[in-house]
């Protein structure tokens, strides 16, 4: 009954280390300056909604501190979004929708301040699903995106450097 127990317990243990994703990244701690995102998309606020959601991830989740001006950061990062589409996927009685599926797609380019080289610009492109709620507006919906992007973003930065 022991080793019953014992074994049990190892399989557990191995299954929960597979569910936790530990990301280590050779990318240096530094500083970044983040330039507004340019948009090419009919969505005109989204380069702003993405510009505070990144300033939001990169404080809770990367090894760089974002600062305001350009001549004191490590790293510079900019970038555009290039596209945004936006698709019902099911819809109510009257036609309501009732779920989205938006594609975003993004390029960025991270450069280390006072290198010569250019550093080549990554692509990015996501879906993300949303079930909006009752009163949600296209605004908050958006909103649930540029975090979302941003947290791609600066996921990929780390894994790529």
């Amino acid at each position: 009954m022991m080793r019953v127990a014992s074994l049990i317990v190892f399989v557990l243990s191995l299954s929960f280390a597979g569910c936790y994703r530990v990301s280590l990244s050779d990318l240096p701690s530094g500083t970044v300056y983040v330039k507004t995102f340019s948009n090419e998309t009919f969505y005109r606020e989204f380069d702003e909604l993405l510009n505070t959601a990144l300033a939001e991830v990169l404080s809770r989740r990367s090894r760089l501190r974002r600062v305001s001006d350009e001549q004191a950061a490590d790293y510079v990062l900019s970038g555009g979004i290039t596209s945004i589409v936006k698709r019902v996927l099911r819809t109510g009685e009257s036609d309501t929708p009732l779920e989205y599926s938006f594609s975003c797609t993004l390029e960025y380019r991270l450069v280390r301040r006072g290198e010569t080289k250019d550093a080549s610009r990554r692509k990015i492109d996501r879906s993300h699903r949303d079930v909006p709620s009752l009163n949600e507006t296209q605004a908050s919906t958006l909103d649930q995106l540029a975090v979302y992007m941003a947290e791609e973003l600066v996921r990929d930065m780390q894994n790529s450097w």
